[in-house]
């Protein structure tokens, strides 16, 4: 990079330097030892100090570099001839490295410490997703501001007021609590500077870019957890100032006095440091004002992947309010939401979608907002392709406790580029209050789980959970034919349903042996018992839960055991996000194999008279689903105590429940008329077949009407109108007022 900066723009090395030393390096060996001191050299100011410390003759024409770059002593590994001759072909044939992109550093460390990373949650945030984030957190508004100075007729008041807005941006500070390689803040302080030339532009005709040039890298700001990402993020910001400078210089060449000093760097890159952002005092870094934002991308594991270090430092963070469910970068958003709370600094994270939904709700929100803070803007829901072999599904969620800040909501255009200038490629809307649920433009309600319905529902219960590596639950047809073959084993088995098999109406079965029809004759007898027990016993004993652990002393029987002896209703915790309505059925059982068994992918309900299905079949409880339940990636995770039991059904009358009822009746009658189509394929929105989608509109007629009161127009029009209407009735029932 310094060997190839602009000739005639403060060129770093001078006269091909970095290539004469390639070419005077005859091979490996000598390479790696000249680099050292090459490192060395770039350090020592003076030629008599460089003297002093012996540098070589043939070094001492290269400049002092300072800006702290060189003045640690480093190791280099023996450089292999192959790398050698790469790194000099390299500056053979490539000869632009000062128009390189400096975002670069990151797809580069997510190559080689890619997978290790990803471990850990640490995805590499691209300038696209990066600009959703600074562009509502600050950048739009410093540009309008920006825009209506310009707009100022009277000349003395327009330049007051210029010099006060450059001031104000040279004393702005930006922290990323989890910097990696500093993409972050390459991408903000480009931007800035961006913002200061036009600035510059107006101030004077003449410049001395020395002087007018104030937005330094003192004022941005990072935490990385490995010292090699804290030493590229440094890098970067340096690399970003010089290519900042060159083209400030290129803009106003014309009316310079002279071209800007280039070297020595200014060591202004001090506020990089390794660390653990979650330890760590930010308060060593920053200080909380109306001047400092805070903005990142965290780490995201989800809490079943999290080791213990990890939920330790969760618990410290949250202390009481911990429920040990959150995702590893809810810590960011409460640590920051601490750290600034009273300062009117506003800050905002890329996370996963996963803290809008379900119990992380609760959880990680309500003490946020209980210190004052409000959504300021989201970006919901949407795919975040990072690299081809990842897609993970995120949000953007800003907050400030400003009082006069208007809620903004915004949503990415589908097949189209994002152009910012242009405003394409994305939709804002403004809106009275963004809901922590979803990110919807909803009142805030806060949905605990309850242990039973708080309306009068039958209550569900969680199928029986195996834990045992297929040793009982086996996909695999032919095992099952094999079984059937057994005169012993063929008497416990039966019919298995999972969430798959429900809706796809695929065939599995399972073994049920309980205490209380275990038999230890007929397993010493049944080598087929005796051989799918064994890899139960075998799993169960290298789990890392005890109780799994305890339950290797009876691996003929599942871990769980919560068995429906009449039919019921099976209903799939998981399924995909594009149905209109839920995919539950009826089971009844079969003539030879009898009921089947629900695993726990699914919950059971008893339910005779049908009212169960009814409400679930309704579009009033997919609404309810979709706001307080939760996701995984895009798809739905259904949670009895969560969303079930927390329904709002207002009482209901004997008529009303009669054409509740009655409107389920219908679509079961509709189902009928297509035995041998799944579950997956009625309910897709593109195949549903015109009866049964009339038979639920029927239904949702039905249920709409008991929720009218609560309705703020005559029909139910958008999913949003139920879903008011919805948080109307909850705070009814409960008394729990939304947003408390």
């Amino acid at each position: 990079f310094a060997d190839n900066t602009s000739a005639d723009i403060g060129k770093i090395f001078s006269s091909n330097q970095f290539a004469t030393f390639l070419e005077k390096s005859t091979d490996p060996t000598h390479f790696t030892r000249d680099l050292l001191e090459l490192f060395r050299c770039l350090n020592i100011e003076t030629e008599e100090e460089r003297a002093n410390e012996l540098i070589p003759e043939e070094l001492m024409g290269f400049p002092y570099v300072d800006g702290g770059l060189f003045e640690e002593t480093v190791t280099f590994p023996s450089i292999s001839e192959g790398a050698f001759g790469k790194i000099r072909d390299l500056e053979r044939k490539f000869k632009q490295w000062d128009e390189i992109n400096i975002s670069v550093f990151g797809p580069i460390m997510d190559r080689v410490f890619g997978e290790e990373r990803r471990e850990n949650g640490i995805y590499y945030t691209s300038r696209e997703n990066i600009l959703k984030v600074i562009n509502p957190l600050f950048m739009d508004e410093l540009r309008g501001e920006f825009e209506e100075i310009k707009s100022i007729r009277e000349h003395e008041e327009r330049e007051e007021k210029l010099k006060a807005f450059h001031d104000k941006i040279s004393r702005l500070q930006f922290f990323d609590p989890a910097c990696g390689s500093g993409n972050f803040l390459t991408e903000t302080y480009m931007e800035m500077r961006d913002l200061e030339d036009e600035v510059i532009d107006l101030e004077n005709d003449f410049h001395n870019l020395d002087i007018e040039v104030k937005v330094s890298l003192s004022q941005f700001h990072g935490i990385e957890i490995e010292e090699y990402g804290a030493m590229v993020a440094r890098t970067a910001l340096q690399i970003a100032r010089e290519q900042a400078l060159e083209r400030s210089y290129e803009r106003f060449k014309d009316s310079v006095s002279a071209p800007p000093h280039f070297l020595p760097l200014k060591d202004e890159a001090r506020g990089i440091i390794c660390g653990n952002a979650l330890s760590t005092d930010w308060g060593n870094l920053v200080t909380p004002s109306n001047d400092l934002f805070i903005f990142g991308n965290p780490p995201f594991v989800g809490y079943d992947f999290q080791t213990q270090e990890q939920k330790q430092e969760l618990q410290k963070i949250f202390g009481d309010s911990y429920n040990g469910l959150f995702d590893y970068c809810a810590a960011w958003y409460y640590k920051a939401a601490k750290f600034l709370s009273g300062s009117r600094a506003c800050f905002a994270f890329v996370s996963t979608n996963s803290v809008t939904q379900g119990i992380q709700v609760e959880g990680l929100f309500k003490p946020i907002f209980d210190l004052g803070w409000k959504i300021s803007f989201a970006w919901p829901s949407f795919e975040w392709d990072h690299r081809k072999d990842a897609v993970v599904t995120v949000v953007i969620i800003g907050f400030t406790q400003k009082e006069d800040k208007t809620p903004r909501l915004y949503n990415v255009v589908e097949d189209e580029e994002i152009d910012w200038e242009n405003g394409a490629g994305f939709e804002v809307i403004e809106v009275e209050n963004i809901s922590p649920n979803n990110l919807e433009a909803l009142p805030t309600a806060f949905v605990s789980k309850k242990t039973k319905p708080i309306s009068d529902l039958p209550e569900l219960l969680l199928g029986s959970g195996p834990a045992d590596h297929g040793g009982l639950t086996s996909k695999d047809l032919a095992v099952w034919n094999e079984g059937k073959n057994d005169p012993i084993a063929r008497k416990y088995i039966r019919p298995y349903l999972g969430a798959e098999e429900l809706i796809k109406g695929k065939e599995r079965w399972c073994l049920w042996i309980t205490p209380e029809n275990y038999n230890p004759e007929d397993i010493k007898n049944s080598k087929f018992l005796m051989s799918r027990i064994k890899i139960v016993k075998d799993f169960r004993l290298k789990s890392t839960k005890k109780a799994t652990r305890e339950a290797a002393k009876r691996p003929y029987s599942f871990e769980e055991i919560r068995e429906v002896t009449e039919n019921y209703l099976a209903i799939p915790r998981h399924f995909t996000a594009d149905r209109e309505y839920f995919t539950a059925s009826y089971e009844v059982p079969d003539k030879e194999w009898g009921l089947p068994i629900a695993g726990n992918a699914l919950y059971t309900l008893v339910d005779p008279r049908g009212l169960g299905f009814s409400i679930m079949e309704s579009r009033m409880f997919k609404a309810w689903q979709d706001l307080v339940g939760g996701r995984l990636g895009r798809g739905n995770r259904f949670a009895g105590q969560l969303v079930w039991n927390t329904f709002p059904l207002p009482k209901l009358s004997k008529n009303q429940t009669d054409a509740i009822i009655e409107g389920g009746a219908k679509v079961l009658e509709a189902r009928a008329n297509h035995k041998d189509a799944s579950l997956e394929t009625l309910y897709d929105p593109t195949l549903m077949p015109q009866d049964l989608r009339k038979a639920h509109e029927s239904l949702d007629r039905a249920v709409d009407a008991v929720f009218s009161p609560f309705a703020s127009s005559k029909s139910f029009k958008t999913e949003e109108d139920r879903q008011k209407a919805l948080l109307k009735a909850y705070e009814e029932i409960t008394g729990e007022k939304a947003g408390e």
